[in-house]
């Protein structure tokens, strides 16, 4: 397995642990609204039944904003996840800026390494040089 597949893994994992507590939450309140029969089976009230398949008709954006909260309410369970995945991702992409970076760095000494003394004492002299002159404006 390559690290994004790894890196994917273990983010559904994560993802999937939040899932689960919210389906369990979801059920519990549901089983607390019913009605247990003597069979085991459970009787939903009409009055959710009626709502709820109301809301499940209904997209989001059209919902009544104290719906919409409870949506949001959920989302913000995933959301630290999310960020620190995100920053995560902002961390390495700095790190291969940094060893790109380095790169270079170490490409221009080779090039400097690879010329005669005299050669890399007159580039560093007129890079002085250039340097004083920014320098003093």
């Amino acid at each position: 397995m390559n690290t994004k597949e790894q890196w994917e893994e273990e983010l559904i994992e994560k993802l999937a642990s939040i899932e689960h507590d919210r389906w369990a939450g979801w059920q519990k309140y549901m089983h607390s609204l019913c009605t247990k029969n003597h069979d085991g089976t459970l009787t939903i009230p009409i009055d959710r039944v009626e709502r709820w398949e109301r809301q499940i008709g209904t997209r989001y954006d059209t919902l009544p904003e104290r719906e919409k909260e409870y949506d949001r309410i959920e989302v913000r369970k995933y959301l630290p996840i999310l960020l620190s995945e995100i920053q995560l991702a902002e961390q390495k992409a700095r790190e291969g800026e940094r060893e790109r970076i380095i790169d270079i760095i170490n490409n221009i000494t080779s090039m400097y390494v690879s010329l005669p003394s005299e050669e890399i004492k007159e580039m560093l002299y007129k890079d002085n040089i250039i340097n004083q002159i920014n320098n003093s404006k």
